[in-house]
């Protein structure tokens, strides 16, 4: 995952918006990543590269 490039994304798109600060925020970082991670772990399990399971609390993934 190219964190650079997701940083530069979200400053973009702030400054696209007129958000101020133009900063990104740790918060805001992880949560781009955390978004871009599930839509890359849906592909897998769509793809059947990876089997998703529920547990008690949670999901896991079997390749």
């Amino acid at each position: 995952m190219d964190l650079i490039a997701i940083i530069t994304y979200l400053h973009k798109e702030k400054i696209s918006k007129n958000i101020s600060p133009l900063h990104v925020t740790e918060i805001e970082l992880i949560s781009e990543v955390c978004r871009r991670m599930r839509t890359e772990i849906d592909l897998l399990v769509k793809d059947g590269k990876v089997k998703e399971i529920r547990t008690l609390n949670d999901k896991a993934y079997i390749i």
